[in-house]
C-alpha cells in the first residue's frame, strides 16, 4: 500500500504537531462545570489585523448546555466553532463550510467538512484542523480528532489523528531543542526496511518514546519510503517500564489491521529498539495479541537486537 502525503502540506503540520505533553498541558484541560453543563475552550484562528491572515490560534472560554449524548454534544460544540467572530478572531469552521458527519471510533472522532473547506489557504486549514481537535478534545471521551473533506485533493488531515499532545498553539515562545533519532521505514520498491535519521524538535531536554513514535506515523517525503504505521492507526497507550517499550493500538476494525503485516511490526520494533534504555518491545492491539488478529511470533516481549 503505498501512502504519500503533499510536501507542502507536511511542512504545515510540521509547525502544528509536537509530541510533547508537557506543551499540551500548558495549553489545554478537560473542564466540565455543573450538572448538565460544560466549560471549555472555543479554539479558533488568531487574524492579522492588517493583511486579514490567520496568525495562529486563539480561545474562547464558554459555558454551555451539554447534550444528552456524546453525538449531540458535538454537534452542538462545532456550531459554537462556526459562531466565533470579530475582536481579531475568526471561525475554524467559517461560514460557507458545513459539517458533512461526525463518525464515532472508540475514543476518537472523525469530522468530515464539505468540499469548500478544502478551497482555503493551505495554512488556514491547518489552523483550523487543530483548533477543531483542541476543542473537541477537551471531552473525556475523546483523545483523537480527525478532520476529512469531501474531496480527493484534501490531504492536511488524512494522515493524521490530533489530540492535545501533538498540538501547540505558538512556537515563538518555545526554546526547542532538537536530536537526531533513528527510524526504520518501509522501502516500497524493495520491500525492505530502510534505516533513516531525523531530526526531532522537542522543548523537552531529551527524547521520549512518544515523540519517537510520532514521526516514525509521519508520511516521509521521500516517494519510495513510507511509515510503517497504517493510516489512521493509532495508539490506545505507550508505556516504558524496566527497559520494556509497550505500544497497545487501538483496535479500528479487521481490515484495517490487516495493514499491519510482518515488515510493518519489524519496523515498529526496530525503531524502538533503536532508542536509548529500550531493551525489549511489546506489542498489542487493544490489549488483545497480535496472534489474535492473525500476526504469529509477536505476543511476547521481542528482545532488542543491539
Amino acid at each position: 500500500m503505498k501512502r504519500t502525503m503533499k510536501r507542502t502540506v507536511f511542512l504545515l503540520l510540521c509547525l502544528l504537531m509536537l509530541c510533547a505533553a508537557a506543551v499540551a498541558s500548558c495549553h489545554q484541560q478537560k473542564k466540565e462545570a455543573g450538572e448538565g453543563e460544560l466549560q471549555l475552550r472555543i479554539y479558533c484562528l488568531r487574524m492579522d489585523g492588517e493583511k486579514k491572515q490567520p496568525r495562529g490560534l486563539a480561545a474562547e472560554e464558554v459555558t454551555m448546555p451539554q447534550g444528552e449524548n456524546i453525538q449531540e454534544t458535538v454537534e452542538d460544540i462545532l456550531l459554537k466553532i462556526k459562531q466565533v467572530s470579530g475582536g481579531g478572531k475568526s471561525a475554524a469552521i467559517p461560514a460557507g463550510v458545513t459539517v458533512n458527519e461526525v463518525a464515532f471510533y472508540g475514543n476518537s472522532v472523525i469530522v468530515s467538512l464539505s468540499s469548500t473547506f478544502d478551497e482555503l489557504p493551505e495554512v488556514e486549514k491547518s489552523l483550523a484542523a487543530a483548533a477543531i481537535a483542541l476543542t473537541l478534545t477537551q471531552l473525556d471521551s475523546i483523545d483523537y480528532v480527525k478532520v476529512s473533506c469531501a474531496t480527493d485533493s484534501y490531504n492536511a488531515s488524512n494522515d493524521f489523528y490530533l489530540n492535545g499532545d501533538n498540538v501547540i498553539l505558538d512556537e515563538s515562545s518555545i526554546q526547542f531543542n532538537t536530536f537526531d533519532i533513528t527510524l526504520y521505514l518501509v522501502n516500497t520498491q524493495t520491500d525492505q526496511l530502510e534505516k533513516v535519521v531525523r531530526t526531532l524538535k522537542t522543548e523537552e531536554d531529551q527524547v521520549y518514546l512518544n515523540g519517537v513514535f510520532s514521526e516514525l506515523v509521519r508520511q516521509p517525503e521521500e516517494e519510495n519510503l513510507q511509515s510503517p504505521v497504517p493510516q489512521g492507526m493509532m495508539l490506545r497507550r505507550l508505556s516504558s517500564e524496566n527497559g520494556v517499550c509497550e505500544l497497545d493500538f487501538l483496535e479500528i476494525g479487521a481490515e484495517k489491521v490487516k495493514e499491519l503485516d510482518e515488515l510493518s511490526v519489524q519496523a515498529i520494533v526496530k525503531t524502538m529498539c533503536a532508542q536509548d534504555g529500550v531493551r525489549g518491545v511489546l506489542l498489542r492491539i487493544d490489549g488483545k495479541p497480535l496472534s489474535e488478529y492473525g500476526l504469529e511470533g509477536y505476543d511476547d516481549v521481542l528482545t532488542c537486537e543491539k
